[in-house]
């Protein structure tokens, strides 16, 4: 993959971005009672990395959470990690949580029935301004709503442009960097 502009800025987020964890990992031990370290999610949308996916993030400060997607696409496996930013702290008294996510994954895919030779799926940056909304006794369920902003490739577009010409295929949607991603949590 030769370098970009938008990779660099990927990049460039990750570095400001993952040296100020270790300071905020002070806060765990006051809030272990607190709050639910662990989520597994089932939903749709890119927070998925696919049409249908799971998702299960592990939150090591109440501000901070790693997440890993597995999803389902017509053409193969989406998958996607990244970090979750909780603007309030992720504890149980807390109904409403935003959230900003920086992430790396599935963005797009190519599904051209009978003309496997197109179908392929596409990774690169995505960012996210998000909401959990908690509930139950303990808000240990939830459901989340994103909007996503996507990065797509070089890759995608080139061969976005190839099936586009392609006189045999019709009806071609395009993709576009911004969807939004619908799901449920269960904190553990």
């Amino acid at each position: 993959m030769k370098p970009t502009v938008k990779n660099m800025l990927f990049a460039l987020l990750a570095i400001i971005i993952f040296p100020s964890t270790p300071a905020l990992a002070q806060y765990q031990s006051n809030y272990d009672e607190k709050w639910n370290q662990a989520s597994l999610g089932i939903g749709f949308g890119l927070g998925y990395s696919g049409i249908l996916g799971a998702n299960f993030s592990y939150c090591f400060t109440p501000y901070i959470s790693v997440t890993g997607q597995l999803g389902v696409t017509p053409v193969r496996p989406g998958l996607g990690a990244g970090m979750n930013f909780y603007l309030i702290p992720k504890d149980k008294s807390t109904i409403y949580k935003p959230n900003l996510k920086i992430q790396y994954g599935y963005t797009s895919m190519i599904w051209v029935l009978g003309k496997e030779e197109y179908n392929d799926v596409f990774y690169g940056a995505r960012f996210a301004l998000g909401n959990e909304f908690r509930f139950g006794r303990a808000r240990r369920h939830g459901f989340d709503f994103d909007l996503f902003y996507s990065i797509l490739s070089d890759e995608y577009h080139d061969k976005w442009e190839i099936v586009n010409n392609d006189p045999d295929v019709e009806g071609l949607g395009k993709v576009y960097p911004v969807t939004i991603s619908l799901g449920y949590h269960f904190d553990f």
